[in-house]
């Protein structure tokens, strides 16, 4: 489509003078975008020379844009140029149905591109679409499904989408390979996913419900427990996570290399404060 208006642009600019100049520039079909805007999108002003070339970029420059559907341009002769436009609908509306609220929904939409008053796309549709997929499934749920719905109002388009989540992954069992020194329960505390507890569902106790999206974050947690325990070299492999889709359970591996443990030899004092007294024996910090 867009190489059809090329080569019809050519037609029309296969008319144009040599050496003629702009002389006027005028925008047929503008709702929302306005004419000077336009000619500094177009990138074409009067007294340019009306050059074939130059008038095919302006039309390129203007589609780029992603505003509108369709765009061509006339030769009014006399070097006066109409171009013809036919800007996208804009989004007037947008609901989420199955995803929190209405509002957490819209916001979330908001945060992966797409908000209400945007120009009308399909591509940038669908990439938000995927985009709030991934989203959900990095909350833990699997097989996700988001689906469209696209109805027409006066020049507006009015979206919902319809969210099903798909099942919530649930951890059974969480393993550090190769710790030693510091407990399971050191270690766990640490990390966003932790093993599902008895009566998980109550406040204090651990739900075993997957955070995807703190995954990766969950190496550190877990060697920051080695650090603050003296174990300086301490390496935590990143968490590999193998979920059986058939009930949806999980189980989270780390590798650990826990090193040797580090103590304080001594605790110096270098330099005081005048007027400021300083006890070594309240440091948290000691020797040994």
């Amino acid at each position: 489509c867009f190489m059809k208006k090329i080569i019809a642009l050519s037609l029309v600019a296969g008319s144009l003078l040599m050496g003629q100049k702009v002389t006027s520039i005028k925008f047929d079909g503008l709702v929302h975008l306005s004419p000077e805007v336009a000619k500094e999108v177009a990138d074409i002003h009067v007294g340019d020379p009306l050059d074939p070339r130059r008038v095919n970029e302006s039309v390129k420059k203007l589609f780029a844009q992603g505003y509108f559907s369709d765009v061509y341009v006339e030769n009014r002769g006399g070097g006066g140029l109409v171009y013809h436009v036919k800007e996208k609908n804009a989004i007037t509306n947008i609901k989420v149905e199955g995803y929190g609220s209405e509002e957490d929904g819209v916001k979330a939409l908001e945060q992966v591109g797409l908000k209400r008053g945007d120009f009308y796309d399909k591509i940038t549709i669908e990439k938000a679409k995927q985009a709030l997929a991934k989203r959900i499934e990095a909350e833990g749920y699997y097989d996700t499904v988001v689906n469209i719905e696209e109805k027409k109002i006066n020049d507006g388009m009015a979206l919902t989408f319809k969210v099903n989540k798909g099942e919530k992954i649930n951890i059974k069992k969480v393993n550090f390979v190769g710790a030693k020194n510091l407990s399971k329960n050191e270690i766990e505390k640490k990390v966003a996913n932790k093993e599902s507890e008895v009566l998980g569902f109550l406040p204090g106790r651990n739900s075993g419900d997957a955070n995807v999206d703190q995954l990766s974050y969950d190496a550190y947690r877990a060697r920051d427990a080695y650090l603050e325990k003296g174990y300086l070299d301490a390496t935590v492999s990143k968490p590999v996570m193998r979920v059986d889709f058939d009930t949806y359970n999980a189980e989270v591996n780390y590798v650990v290399n826990e090193g040797v443990q580090y103590r304080v030899s001594r605790v110096d004092i270098m330099q005081n404060v005048p007027g400021l007294k300083v006890d070594k024996d309240e440091f948290k910090l000691q020797t040994g």
